[in-house]
């Protein structure tokens, strides 16, 4: 009896679905991505082929509960995927809930020499009750993306040169720090240092040992300053010190001393 056509395209496609389930595989494991499935009544986890290898677990069997997977997480993180979904007032109305959330799997707990960040995003579905039953979602690490967005971070604060706050965060610490004034009895200043012929340290030395002197009177100041107090780079050749909880006869005392 000969084969339908349906047959025959069944039969056809058969190797290229098993290519394409190894091609996602593959592809997954390349841009550092995998994927679970976690049964939370059974508090069951379950992972796409090759996650152990992914996160540089020596077994699979390290994190084939949630509460086994949250033990190789940073002891400072603050939300765990649990935490997300167990505590969510949201409704699943038939097609699930997303989250997303990131956090970091311990370097020591894992032996390795970085911390490995991870971006998880899913859907957890809730059962006749509402209650969250099952969820499944994507692992991403993203180190290099973090790495970048927090070297981004620093320089949206800090001056590249000084390694101090730049102005636009100094003025922001100093609204805070006023506010804090005006609703109670604290005290604080706000100092401008200014190195006297500049200019002249740049035409003659050039720029460059202009940078060095700015760098090295950045470096004394914050030396001689308490923890608490703030300091930044305000402009050019100006420096803004904030003491906090200071009077006037210790503005005095840091003019003369300084």
């Amino acid at each position: 009896m000969p084969k339908s056509k349906e047959n025959l395209v069944s039969i056809e496609d058969a190797p290229a679905r098993i290519s394409r389930r190894d091609l996602t595989r593959d592809v997954m494991r390349s841009v550092g991505e995998c994927m679970y499935e976690w049964i939370i009544g059974e508090d069951r986890l379950e992972w796409s082929d090759g996650t152990a290898n992914l996160l540089c677990l020596d077994e699979s069997a390290q994190i084939s509960s949630s509460r086994a997977f949250n033990k190789l997480l940073l002891s400072t993180t603050e939300k765990n995927r649990d935490d997300v979904i167990l505590s969510s007032n949201k409704k699943d109305t038939g097609e699930g809930v997303t989250y997303r959330l990131q956090y970091a799997l311990s370097a020591e707990k894992l032996d390795t020499q970085s911390d490995i960040w991870i971006e998880d995003t899913g859907r957890w579905f809730a059962d006749k009750k509402g209650n969250p039953t099952r969820a499944h979602g994507v692992l991403r690490i993203i180190n290099e993306r973090r790495t970048a967005e927090e070297r981004l971070r620093h320089l949206s604060q800090f001056d590249p040169l000084t390694d101090l706050y730049n102005r636009s965060h100094l003025n922001v610490c100093l609204e805070e720090i006023f506010d804090d004034i005006s609703r109670s009895e604290t005290t604080a200043a706000f100092l401008v240092v200014e190195l006297d012929h500049f200019e002249l340290i740049n035409s003659v030395f050039g720029y460059e040992a202009g940078d060095s002197v700015i760098v090295e009177v950045a470096g004394r100041l914050k030396e001689n300053l308490r923890d608490k107090d703030i300091i930044g780079r305000f402009s050019g050749a100006k420096i803004g010190i904030i003491p906090l909880d200071s009077d006037e006869p210790d503005m005095m005392f840091a003019g003369f001393s300084n």
